[in-house]
């Protein structure tokens, strides 16, 4: 027998519904659950956000990433990467990380998402939204390291120095304990917003997603290499 779960779903993957109007359908049916399910608009914002807000959004934080380059020195140069403490990045550099961070790994997991056996109704479009509401906390993990790491000197003996002893230890403990959780929401927001985006579940979105995120970060980083 087909659960109402099962047919809202269905709706939704082939195109009857949208996904804002397929939630609401879920509040109606069993509205004893909503109350409990509203936490997940945080973790997965693209089964709630519009697709038009969900685009905005994401160009914004894709401009914050350039922004951050540009003024602070802070470099996304790789999918999965987020790195400071060095000077400012040109316009053009800033750009091109951003757009093998967001487009380019979104086009991957599209394509990865269609191998694994996606439903019918996968958009592009969500695949889009997924990735790129996914990097605002690597952004902010980026933000906070650079605000509270330690000035660090050229001798790289001094830096490690600087980094494991006294208050240069403090801080640096300070940094993984605020940045960690940051990063770890980064990669629940990228997996949960891909699994949304492409229906998949059990052990093809396991595969699908390891192997996206793997070839985003290899293929950006070649990218950028061969510039």
């Amino acid at each position: 027998m087909t659960t109402h779960e099962e047919r809202i779903d269905n709706m939704i993957a082939t195109g009857r519904v949208s996904r804002e109007e397929g939630e609401r359908l879920r509040a109606a049916i069993d509205p004893e659950q909503a109350p409990a399910k509203r936490w997940t608009k945080v973790l997965d914002p693209v089964a709630h956000l519009p697709t038009g807000v969900a685009l905005i959004a994401s160009g914004a934080f894709a401009v914050f990433g350039v922004v951050l380059g540009t003024t602070l020195g802070i470099r996304f140069d790789g999918a999965l990467d987020a790195h400071v403490g060095g000077p400012p990045v040109a316009m053009g550099t800033a750009v091109i990380e951003q757009l093998l961070a967001w487009p380019l790994m979104a086009a991957i997991a599209y394509a990865a998402a269609r191998l694994a056996g996606a439903k019918s109704g996968t958009r592009p479009v969500d695949m889009l939204s997924a990735v790129g509401l996914a990097r605002l906390p690597l952004a902010l993990s980026g933000v906070l390291s650079l605000l509270l790491m330690p000035k660090l000197p050229a001798d790289p003996d001094a830096a490690i120095k600087a980094l494991t002893e006294g208050s240069g230890l403090v801080r640096t403990l300070l940094v993984a304990g605020l940045t960690l959780p940051l990063i770890v929401l980064f990669f629940v927001l990228l997996v949960r917003g891909y699994r949304t985006a492409s229906g998949l579940s059990g052990s093809r979105l396991v595969i699908s997603a390891i192997g996206f995120i793997l070839i985003a970060e290899v293929v950006s980083k070649l990218v950028l290499m061969a510039l």
